[in-house]
């Protein structure tokens, strides 16, 4: 839709739902992926500890798989850049260009701590009396068992 058919519908008091989508997280969001980033651009310390403030919607907001690994791997333990870039060696564009949509966006949260090491993986917790009657719900209703 052009910008004078937009003008033209929202001044007659309609506003069409394109302008309605459109909000700044969404203009930030398109800048960051726009573009490629190197890691000095980002302005971020290496070893300082990211973790995501909230999860970014990716319903409406322009997604790729490695977004979707990433952003759940900050939400669910903070890690630095330089993890993040290893763990994802084919696909460090995408890391950047999530990192610095979040930042631009003021969703990414850098933390007090340094990671010296990898962060390790938390242990599962332990399998309760609900998982097992999920269980055998799942076989019950004949969907095999997934535990």
């Amino acid at each position: 839709m052009s910008d004078a058919a937009l003008s033209a519908r929202a001044t007659a008091g309609e506003v069409p739902a394109d302008a309605l989508r459109c909000s700044m997280a969404h203009v930030l969001w398109a800048i960051a992926l726009g573009r490629p980033w190197a890691v000095d651009e980002l302005n971020l310390e290496r070893h300082r500890r990211l973790r995501l403030k909230r999860w970014p919607d990716f319903g409406s907001l322009e997604r790729r798989d490695t977004f979707l690994r990433v952003a759940s791997q900050l939400i669910r333990e903070p890690t630095s850049l330089d993890h993040l870039l290893a763990a994802h060696p084919a696909r460090q564009a995408d890391v950047l260009a999530l990192l610095a949509g979040c930042r631009l966006c003021g969703w990414l949260d850098v933390t007090e701590t340094f990671d010296k090491d990898a962060p390790t993986r938390r242990d599962a917790p332990a399998r309760g009396p609900l998982h097992a009657a999920m269980g055998k719900l799942r076989r019950a209703l004949g969907m095999g068992s997934h535990g």
